[in-house]
């Protein structure tokens, strides 16, 4: 797996995580992500996808690729390229780089997941013993919008009503990026052991702020929406 191309493939996150890895070739993992953006989008999709063998096979992406690629249409930046290399910091950068000059160099993202965005990454894999390994990880910028904490309360339950009998470990991580002022301030992150304890953190420490993100938010296109194509193998695994 040389390549990932810039396809976005919507998924319902219960399906995701009862996909068995098993059935993938060897050596390859299921990946997804969710972002609840500043506006309060909610976007779903697997991991990009790679050809093996010439069949298209999702969500076998880096969770960064992928991010940067919403991030790419969430601004509406336009980077179009034929495929992206594995690891590729070219792309993250060139995506990093627009979003600045747009804003003539105010720097709105920071390292790896400090963004205004609420971020969850979702694996469903198999470990070295070749068990299926299934893990979620929320991260989140210090203030969330009232929007996005409106969605994340929705998240939540759905969550616990629909993946709580499947065992999977859930991580949460309130960063140090301000998103409002743009700066990382250690005092502000902190580790929630649940949902329940991250919506009262953000409550009760006045982490819910409306503010303005100096750039717009367009939403999110989907190359293969969720109902468009009932039967996945119409485009491919995953």
């Amino acid at each position: 797996m040389d390549y990932y191309y810039q396809i976005l493939k919507e998924i319902d996150i219960e399906e995701f995580h009862m996909q068995d890895p098993r059935e993938l070739p060897e050596d390859y993992g299921n990946g997804a992500i969710e972002l609840i953006t500043h506006g309060g989008q909610h976007v779903k999709v697997s991991n990009l996808p790679c050809k093996v063998n010439e069949e298209l096979i999702f969500a076998q992406g880096d969770h960064f690729v992928t991010f940067y690629e919403i991030l790419n249409r969430l601004f509406g930046l336009g980077i179009k390229v034929e495929k992206i290399k594995k690891g590729d910091q070219d792309f993250r950068e060139n995506i990093r780089s627009t979003i600045n000059n747009a804003l003539n160099g105010k720097r709105i993202q920071g390292a790896g997941y400090f963004t205004p965005e609420i971020t969850i990454i979702h694996y469903n894999e198999l470990d070295p013993d070749g068990d299926v390994n299934q893990r979620i990880i929320v991260f989140l910028p210090a203030y969330v919008t009232p929007a996005q904490f409106s969605l994340l309360e929705k998240t939540a339950k759905y969550y616990e009503e629909t993946l709580l009998e499947v065992c999977i470990e859930t991580l949460f991580s309130v960063t140090e990026w301000d998103p409002i002022n743009c700066v990382t301030n250690d005092k502000l992150k902190s580790y929630p052991k649940t949902f329940k304890e991250l919506c009262t953190f953000l409550r009760e420490n006045n982490r819910i702020r409306d503010y303005k993100l100096p750039i717009e938010e367009h939403i999110v296109s989907y190359d293969f929406s969720l109902g468009e194509l009932s039967n996945s193998n119409q485009i491919g695994k995953g």
